[in-house]
């Protein structure tokens, strides 16, 4: 692992991808990480592409494939009646999820509100666990009431 050397970079196997983590590098480096990574990456150019998110990045095949043909897929092959896709997302890699998903719930999680294709945005992970609460709050009275009759 050439990247073994920055201290605080993680390299994700996810075994078709992998992605590249520099959140906990030091400023300092970044530079240095950044020269190793496409160093390593650009011969290989021909196979693969690279998506930069927020300090990450995500070393993918170079075929058409992206979170929004994933979630599309997902959709067509798995049969549930009367459900709501939802898709939460903290990533400009997310982007394309959120493009596809116009009858779903698309959630980006930013501190920052920016412009997004998601309808709605929470602030960080704490808001997340709260929004799932809520939810399963939601979920289990509407089963209480339905369950007495």
């Amino acid at each position: 692992n050439i990247l073994g050397t920055i201290v605080g970079a993680i390299v994700e196997d996810k075994k078709l991808t992998v992605s590249v983590h520099y959140r906990l590098v030091s400023p300092a480096d970044v530079v240095e990480l950044r020269r190793l990574f496409w160093e390593t990456i650009i011969p290989y150019d021909n196979v693969i592409k690279v998506l930069e998110g927020k300090k990450v990045f995500e070393v993918i095949p170079k075929i058409e494939w992206d979170k929004g043909k994933a979630v599309e897929w997902i959709r067509e092959n798995i049969s549930a009646r009367n459900s709501l896709t939802m898709y939460l997302g903290d990533d400009a890699t997310d982007e394309d999820a959120f493009a596809v998903l116009k009858d779903g719930v698309t959630v980006l999680i930013t501190e920052v509100q920016e412009p997004s294709k998601a309808k709605y945005f929470l602030r960080d992970v704490s808001e997340v666990k709260k929004f799932f609460e809520m939810l399963l709050k939601l979920m289990a009275d509407k089963n209480h009431a339905f369950s007495a009759y």
